[in-house]
């Protein structure tokens, strides 16, 4: 028995050092190539990032398709100059792209449009694909200790069966920013269980999830309580290293914005909706919900009961609990907790790389190199490779059916007419498909306008 289990050790190895050349890679081809494309909110990332390039400041007022589109729900002002409303460090990534192409290919950035048509989403999917890549790189590192199989599924899960390929690699979202940033967590938080070097590092971290994606202030509060009470002699370091990051950001904010965190990033409007509408819509909904989007993340709630039963359960599997459940219900209590025009339960992005290393641990219980009978068997041969496939399919339609992007606007507004979540005859997914039995040229479903 030890020696065949060296094996299998010994093959996951072999396995995880293939997945880390060759996962990222995809992650990135496939998302750069995906033809959907949802600029949206983030199209003001691109003149910051030219602003930030070219003149070291955050205004935008000198593009001429933001001055027409101004004031809007993504601009702010102050003293006649306008600035990007969500968060101005996304538009950090963007900076070699939009250099580059000015400097090496003439484009001139000022006469890029941000809208009808959008041209930013060039560099906005590419620079979302590379963070997702890395970000894929990253969350390998935190389940490398697992079996091949639970590899395997819970990677292919996160990066196609789940909103990271539907909606955040769609364009420059805030999501893709903080993406590398909340898998780094992890797996500091995962490795703090055999190793505490290193640990300090996590302020810096979840300082820039959080200046990236501001819902992710619970993990950062979380995280420094925690660091508090049981690692309480790497806390002044673990402050530090997040001040290195907090304090170049507020006084940014302060020289841009004139105060130290702009209004995004203030408490919204939260626990002022339905929590059980919300609750509900972004579990079950046929157009909303994550078990009906991602249903293999399922086998994540058997892998943390299993370590429970197992008495394995530790203060790191507690914080991460903790973490997952306050994101959830924060989002369920958001009135708009469907997350506008988007596909699938995208407001629960930051949550996918905990859940999904849960998923590991799960079909690392249903699975080893060993031979299973019964109800184990059925399980990792059908019901596991079923929920994945499922997963895949529907996330691929939001990623590569540009129909799917248009059901949010057609026959009504999403935000006008939020009950179409729950429509079981005209399910978001499935909207291609439909177009398509209704005659649609597969052509135009694939790369449609929502405008037209």
């Amino acid at each position: 028995m030890p020696e065949e289990e060296t094996k299998c050790r010994s093959s996951a190895r072999s396995l995880l050092s293939k997945l880390t050349l060759v996962l990222p890679i995809s992650v990135f081809l496939i998302y750069v190539l995906s033809p959907a494309v949802n600029s949206g909110d983030a199209r003001m990332t691109y003149p910051t990032a030219v602003s930030i390039y070219q003149s070291l400041d955050l205004a935008i007022e000198d593009f001429p398709s933001v001055v027409e589109v101004a004031p809007s729900y993504d601009t702010t002002t102050l003293d006649d100059e306008i600035f990007m409303a969500y968060p101005w460090p996304t538009a950090l990534f963007l900076v070699p792209s939009a250099a580059f192409a000015d400097v090496f290919f003439g484009v001139e950035p000022k006469s890029v449009s941000i809208y009808s048509p959008n041209q930013t989403w060039p560099y906005e999917v590419f620079t979302a694909a590379v963070l997702m890549a890395v970000a894929t790189r990253v969350f390998l590192l935190s389940i490398k200790h697992h079996g091949r199989r639970a590899q395997v599924i819970s990677t292919v899960g996160l990066t196609f069966g789940s909103v990271w390929w539907s909606a955040v690699s769609r364009g420059m979202s805030q999501h893709a920013a903080a993406a590398p940033f909340v898998v780094l967590m992890l797996v500091l938080l995962v490795r703090s269980r055999t190793n505490n070097r290193n640990l300090e590092w996590l302020g810096a971290v979840v300082a820039l999830a959080f200046v990236m994606r501001p819902t992710m202030a619970i993990a950062l509060a979380v995280c420094s309580v925690w660091i508090f009470v049981r690692h309480r002699e790497v806390f002044s370091r673990y402050v530090m290293t997040g001040l290195c990051i907090a304090v170049p950001f507020l006084l940014v904010n302060l020289a841009s914005y004139g105060e130290l965190l702009p209004g995004y990033y203030r408490t919204g409007p939260l626990l002022q909706g339905n929590l059980f509408s919300g609750l509900s819509g972004i579990l079950l909904s046929p157009s909303r919900g994550l078990l009906i989007s991602s249903p293999v993340v399922v086998i994540a709630a058997f892998g943390f009961i299993q370590r429970f039963r197992e008495k394995l359960l530790d203060d790191v599997d507690l914080i991460l609990l903790v973490i997952l459940v306050l994101h959830i219900l924060m989002v369920a209590s958001w009135p708009n907790w469907w997350g506008g025009s988007t596909f699938g339960p995208r407001l629960l992005a930051e949550s996918m790389p905990i859940i999904f290393f849960y998923v590991a641990e799960g079909v690392q219980r249903l699975s080893s190199c060993f031979e299973h009978r019964g109800i184990r068997k059925v399980a990792v041969r059908f019901c596991l490779p079923l929920l994945l496939l499922w997963s895949i399919f529907v996330n691929l339609q939001g990623a590569a059916v540009r129909s799917t992007l248009c059901w949010n606007a057609s026959p009504m507004f999403i935000d006008n007419s939020s009950d179409r979540i729950w429509d079981w005859s005209d399910p978001q997914f499935l909207r291609g498909i439909n177009d398509f039995k209704a005659g649609v040229p597969i052509a135009e479903v694939i790369t449609k306008s929502c405008s037209s």
